[in-house]
């Protein structure tokens, strides 16, 4: 299991029972481009925001491999698989353009994600548009945000 979250205004990466809690916040009102990277082989693992590295780190979980056939649960901690769910403890605020992909991004990627919303190129275990086709718990898509640089959020 795989989660990024906010514990105190701060970002926290869990990796199968291991946690990071990093510095990085992102909780002033701005929209923000937050990337997190992980990789199994060593346990390295960093947070971007808006294109720049703010936390890395290595031996997070390595050699943890994440099975298939799983549920990508978004804005909500899971205090036990599939459940547990804790109404304080949802995310309250907007997502966007969240994507997830079965490797490592390097940091030139991460950049030109932010900067620019341009594709990445490489088929993704999920994708936005397959997200807004899943969403349960009340929850409802907004009207696009323009927020990247000029560009139209798909």
């Amino acid at each position: 299991m795989i989660n990024f979250y906010l514990n105190n205004s701060l970002f926290v990466l869990y990796v199968a029972n291991n946690r990071f809690v990093t510095d990085v916040t992102a909780t002033d009102g701005l929209w923000h481009h937050i990337c997190v990277t992980w990789t199994s082989q060593n346990g390295d693992w960093a947070v971007y925001m808006d294109g720049a590295q703010k936390a890395y780190g290595t031996d997070l979980s390595p050699g943890v491999v994440i099975p298939g056939g799983g549920i990508l649960v978004v804005g909500q901690d899971q205090d036990i698989l599939g459940g547990g769910f804790n109404d304080p403890e949802a995310f309250m605020g907007e997502i966007a353009q969240l994507y997830v992909w079965p490797v490592e991004l390097q940091p030139s990627d991460v950049m030109v994600l932010a900067s620019t919303c341009a594709p990445y190129g490489m088929v993704e275990i999920f994708a936005w548009p397959d997200i807004l086709g899943g969403l349960a718990g009340g929850l409802e898509p907004l009207p696009l945000v323009h927020f990247c640089r000029g560009q139209n959020p798909v």
